[in-house]
């Protein structure tokens, strides 16, 4: 293409130029005539040539800036998406999801398919296995001790003023819950104080069973919020750069959620490539819930819904501290009576043998069975709930699998 247009004229000019030579030259008897001719077609051929040319280069010119608009909607559009990504769109969407589901719990005809669902699952359940103790596990138990007595220390002082039913007020437990405490005095086992029901608003519920559900893309970060929390409440930043798509999508709806229960300031952020958020729990009344509560909450909800489906009859009650005749003493998160059995559950975020071992053999001494003792944390791997419930004879288990074990254990499941 040429692209100057004194190039074009100069061409036009030799071609109207060389027709002249041509029809002056082929007409020799009449050469004015044929050199007029010759001007004549070279003169309509360069027009030609012009209009041509010049076409071509609108032409041109159409298509640089059409592509340049194409160009200059690509970056709008990386632009738009950018701050789309930045309001969190699918975050709001996955609480919306949430929220449906829960709703959608109080059906019924669900709760049937549900109960189907879960027979079929603990049916093609293999049995347990047997695994060996590493010293990777070892090197485990000694951090998971560490952090215990981190959660230790921030709930005794919750403990030492929570309210209680001292021994005097047997008579009013008794009232509260017959069975169970007709039968921890045929153990000679005595009840020195409880709480008859949770009172946890139906927010934090709902939180408890999201933390549960998601708690392998929640887990660090939840044991940062304890360490901040007995840290005097520190502020901390999470490095979301390598989180998948769905673990940053689950994390973000989970900082949204506290943060509008005021519990913590939760912002994200991105930083060059790198994507952030900046972490500050706050001393609200429910700050604690984020320790250890959550996971109570979490297990008194799916024990609650099963008994419900399965229309047992059962009295619960939680924070049990019960005191044995030889002295002994332990607390049960909850202690469930159900069938004429009752049943022990204790709860902890994390792991440690020493407590499981402690627990199994307070059970013990009130002759409680194997499949009425329940040790649940977030922390139990499936391949380790096997092996600590083989050596320590009770059922050491996660949240996700309470119910399945439990129907699968309990007598009282199969009437």
């Amino acid at each position: 293409m040429i692209k100057s247009r004194f190039f074009l004229y100069v061409a036009i000019a030799l071609l109207s130029l060389s027709f002249t030579v041509l029809g002056y030259l082929s007409l020799s008897s009449y050469p004015g005539i044929g050199a007029i001719l010759g001007f004549i077609i070279g003169g309509v051929l360069s027009a030609l040539l012009a209009r041509i040319t010049l076409t071509l280069q609108d032409s041109h010119k159409l298509l640089t800036r059409h592509l340049a608009k194409r160009n200059e909607q690509l970056t709008r559009i990386e632009q738009t998406l950018n701050q789309l990504e930045s309001l969190k769109l699918q975050d709001t969407l996955n609480t919306y999801v949430d929220e449906l589901k829960n709703t959608s719990q109080h059906n019924q005809q669900q709760k049937q398919i549900l109960d189907q669902l879960s027979n079929l699952y603990v049916s093609l359940q293999s049995g347990d296995t047997q695994a060996i103790r590493t010293n990777q596990d070892e090197k485990l138990e000694v951090e998971v001790q560490e952090e215990q007595e981190i959660i230790k220390n921030l709930t005794k002082q919750e403990a030492e003023t929570s309210p209680q039913i001292l021994p005097g007020a047997t008579k009013s437990a008794a009232k509260q819950s017959q069975k169970l405490s007709h039968w921890l005095e045929t153990q000679n086992a005595e009840l020195l104080s409880f709480e008859s029901n949770q009172s946890v608003s139906s927010s934090l519920k709902k939180i408890a069973l999201f933390i549960e559900k998601h708690y392998d893309k929640l887990s660090e970060l939840m044991k940062q919020i304890r360490q901040s929390i007995a840290g005097n409440y520190e502020e901390f930043n999470v490095d979301l750069s390598n989180k998948s798509v769905q673990a940053l999508s689950v994390t973000n709806n989970f900082g949204d959620r506290l943060t509008k229960e005021n519990m913590l300031s939760y912002k994200y952020y991105r930083e060059g490539g790198s994507k952030f958020a900046k972490v500050t729990p706050l001393k609200s009344k429910n700050i604690k819930f984020l320790i250890s509560e959550w996971l109570n909450s979490s297990v008194h909800q799916k024990m609650t819904k099963f008994f419900q489906g399965k229309q047992l009859k059962h009295e619960a009650i939680t924070n049990a501290n019960i005191r044995l005749s030889n002295g002994q003493s332990s607390k049960v998160d909850f202690v469930f009576f159900v069938a004429n059995q009752p049943l022990f559950i204790k709860c902890d975020v994390t792991v440690s043998e020493s407590d499981i071992g402690g627990y199994a053999e307070f059970c013990r001494n009130v002759n409680l069975q194997p499949h009425q003792i329940y040790f649940v944390s977030p922390d139990v791997k499936n391949k380790k709930s096997n092996s600590l419930t083989s050596k320590h004879k009770i059922q050491v288990v996660n949240p996700s699998q309470v119910i399945e074990i439990l129907e699968k254990q309990s007598q009282f499941t199969k009437n």
